[in-house]
């Protein structure tokens, strides 16, 4: 079977042995899987991510900041209002700020006063799901807008049951069979050790369980 979800983050792909999200707009390790048979507890956290960097919002409030200047002018020249051209200005301060904070404040320094001002103003409310890995390899993790968590289906109707190879199952049938012989042969020691048999018969019958 498979089906395909979409989401504005990327796709959810459901196939016969896996579960995968391909991410959107990334070049490089831009997919993660698990397969069904690992499939466990599935959570959704809300949190509050910005979709570009620090350096990509205070350079795009700087341009909204520069849009607003120019039409500010504009409009002061005919309205002799210069509201707007004030708020242009007053957004290029703001990003030059926001800009030096983060990288010499928040980077250097270690302090947290950049980032909360550009989540407030670009954050975007999201939810964070992840599939866990029962057999403790690693989970699937991916990023949905908060509108769209009523897209995602019941991960547990989709899990398999674990199915084991038949060479691991022959292996495992030789491994209690071996055990058994061993168990034998101490029991044939014991025996002898004992003197109820002689130590002819306990080589003989070894080598009859050992198939020599």
């Amino acid at each position: 079977m498979n089906k395909n979800i979409e989401f504005s983050t990327g796709s959810l792909i459901i196939e016969d042995n896996y579960i995968s999200f391909h991410k959107k707009n990334v070049r490089f390790n831009n997919s993660d899987t698990i397969s069904r048979e690992n499939i466990g507890h599935v959570d959704n956290q809300l949190m509050r991510v910005l979709p570009n960097s620090e350096f990509v919002h205070c350079f795009q409030l700087a341009f909204f900041g520069l849009i607003a200047t120019v039409l500010g002018l504009f409009i002061g020249a005919y309205s002799q209002s210069f509201a707007i051209f004030y708020v242009g200005i007053t957004l290029i301060i703001l990003s030059g700020m926001l800009l030096f904070v983060f990288l010499y404040i928040d980077k250097i320094l270690g302090f947290k006063i950049a980032t909360p001002i550009l989540y407030s103003i670009f954050g975007v409310d999201v939810y964070r799901i992840t599939i866990q890995n029962i057999f403790g390899g690693d989970n699937l993790q991916f990023l949905i807008k908060k509108d769209e968590l009523s897209l995602l289906p019941n991960f547990l109707e989709f899990k398999k049951e674990k199915i084991y190879k038949t060479e691991n199952q022959i292996n495992q049938k030789k491994i209690i069979s071996n055990n058994n012989v061993y168990d034998d042969i101490v029991k044939l020691g014991a025996l002898r050790d004992n003197g109820l048999i002689s130590n002819e018969e306990f080589e003989l019958k070894k080598k009859h369980l050992l198939g020599i």
